[in-house]
């Protein structure tokens, strides 16, 4: 879940920023409310599906496999 605004989306709110766009922390703090509500909901799903415990020891081996990669 961890998301990231685009370079693209950076880009276009630092150019709006340098020409001095009006209320333009406005709309950028609405643009990350928004991305956080949208992952909160995300998060929401997943936590609200049911699942067996071979399933959930299933993702817990291949969240350890992904940190140990990701250590390295």
């Amino acid at each position: 879940m961890d998301k990231k605004i685009s370079d693209k989306k950076k880009q276009d709110f630092l150019i709006r920023l340098s020409h001095g766009e009006k209320n333009l922390s406005v709309l950028l703090n609405r643009y990350l409310h928004d991305m956080a509500v949208k992952e909160q909901s995300q998060i929401d799903k997943i936590l609200n599906k049911r699942r067996s415990i071979s399933t959930l020891i299933e993702l817990a081996e291949k969240w350890r496999q992904k940190k140990k990669r990701s250590a390295n």
